[in-house]
């Protein structure tokens, strides 16, 4: 009996948390949809510049150019990182 409240517990708790942090609002849970999204993206393409500098660091593959290139990528993406992370998503 404890185990099936402590499951509609939280099951409440989540849809109560789901519906206070949307505001109800389609729209925002729309657009909060697309700014994880796009953090998701953002962040797989950084992990890619990342291994790509490391595999020529371990193993000589690519070109100095490349990590240039990949690094200054990064750098970009730094910048921008605040801006992904808007109020409630």
């Amino acid at each position: 009996m404890y185990k099936i409240v402590r499951s509609l517990f939280f099951a409440a708790a989540a849809f109560a948390a789901v519906t206070v942090f949307s505001g109800g609002n389609p729209a925002f849970a729309r657009d909060a949809k697309a700014a994880i999204e796009k953090r998701q993206m953002t962040m797989k393409a950084y992990g890619g510049h990342m291994k790509a500098i490391s595999a020529f660091l371990k193993e000589g593959v690519g070109s100095a150019e490349d990590v240039a290139k990949r690094a200054a990528e990064i750098s970009a993406t730094a910048k921008m990182l605040p801006s992904m992370f808007p109020a409630k998503s």
